[in-house]
Parts: structure tokens; sequence; C-alpha cells
């Protein structure tokens, strides 16, 4: 996480952004963005002028622990099979096939059942552009190097120092993200000094399943608003 704050800040320096050009800047972030968002304002707070994470703060819950160990499983999976069917396997399709059963583990675990159901004959399609996008190298270090911040410990130090720098910030969850220990966020929120917002309905992939009123809501906030969900 830290590697992810100091290119952050770099990039900012760079596009003449932030703290030290007098230009903080609105970061909006959603799951592993919404933590990184999070973790860049504890460390740089003088650079945000407003935040929102979404599906982010408060602690990981014993479910989202499992579910991620889970995903290091599946990305630990054996790599060696270079025949699919009664030919070889092109290097594309056999990345795809490696990462398929990881892409349907992760969006079962993260999107609400009323939205799969609704959605069911593009789901596979979804695991597809998932597994075809992304490289198993990457998305094992995603899960293994970034997440060993997401405890008690480390939400209460962010929180503090979001406080502490006088972030302006707001979160917003869904009512039955099972990655994510729910109950915990209001408490982050009112630590970090906050505003949250809960999604009837809602799982992991908040801004997916309530595009419009996600939007509507983080614009409202950007702009000074308020608006409660």
């Amino acid at each position: 996480m830290h590697v992810q704050v100091s290119d952050l800040e770099e990039f900012l320096e760079t596009a003449g952004l932030g703290a030290s050009a007098g230009r903080p800047v609105d970061i909006v972030g959603f799951s592993f963005g919404g933590r990184v968002a999070l973790a860049f304002a504890a460390a740089h707070p003088k650079s945000v002028r407003r935040l929102v994470a979404t599906s982010a703060g408060g602690t990981r819950g014993s479910y989202g622990r499992l579910v991620l160990a889970q995903w290091r499983a599946l990305l630990q999976g054996n790599s060696n099979h270079d025949e699919v069917g009664d030919g070889p396997c092109s290097p594309a399709s056999k990345k795809a096939r490696e990462l398929e059963p990881f892409a349907w583990a992760s969006l079962l675990a993260t999107h609400h059942p009323r939205f799969l159901a609704k959605h069911e004959l593009r789901v596979a399609g979804w695991c597809s552009l998932v597994a075809s996008a992304n490289t198993r190298k990457g998305l094992y270090a995603l899960v293994t190097q970034t997440h060993d911040d997401d405890d008690e410990n480390g939400a209460a130090a962010v929180a503090a120092a979001c406080r502490a720098g006088g972030v302006a910030g707001k979160v917003i969850f869904g009512a039955e993200d099972m990655m994510l220990d729910v109950g915990s966020i209001p408490r982050f929120a009112q630590a970090a000094g906050f505003e949250w917002s809960c999604f009837d309905m809602c799982a992991h992939a908040v801004p997916i399943e309530e595009a419009s009123k996600w939007r509507r809501e983080v614009l409202g906030f950007l702009d000074g608003g308020s608006e409660t969900g």
C-alpha cells in the first residue's frame, strides 16, 4: 500500500497538483482504489480537497478474509496445463482458462444475488473479460501484498490521521457487502470525521449495482452538498 500511495503522490506532483503545487484534488476510489485513496489522504491530507471511498474503510471481517484466502488459493493454481480439448492452447486462451475460476469466484463474492439474477446471461461474458484483461501474477500480487492493513488497528490509524489532517470525506457501502465488516464502516467514518451512506440491496460492487444513485451521491458530496442513501 505504501508503494501505491507513493506512486499517486509522484503522479500528482508531476501533474502540478497536490499540496506542493497548492492545488488539492478530489479523489474518488472504489474497493482497492478506495483503500488507496484513504491511505493517501491519511499520509497527505493537504493534497486532498474532498474524498469519497466506496466499499472501503472499516475492517475486513472473517468472511472477507476467507474470500481473500480463496482467491489466493485460486491464483496459486497449477498453470502447467498446455492442452485444451484435443489441441494445444494458445497463450491467450491458456491465460484466460487459468484466471476464469478466480473471475467467477470474485464476481459471485462481490455482487448482490438480485443483481446477478437480473444479469445472469451476462455473467459468463463478464468473467471472460476479467480473465482476459488481467494476469495471474498481477492479481496474486494484489491479494497478497496489499491487504495487511485492513484490520482494526490499520483502520483506526487511517481514520485518526484523516481526522487530524482535516480531510473532508465520505464513505459509501452496500448493506450486504460480504467483503467487509459492514458494521465497522460507520464507526470508521465517525472516527475519521467523515459522512457515510449505506445503499440497501447492494453488495460490494455499489458503483455497478446502483450506478446512477452512486454518481448522484458522489457528485453531491464533491460539490459541497450531501445526500443520504
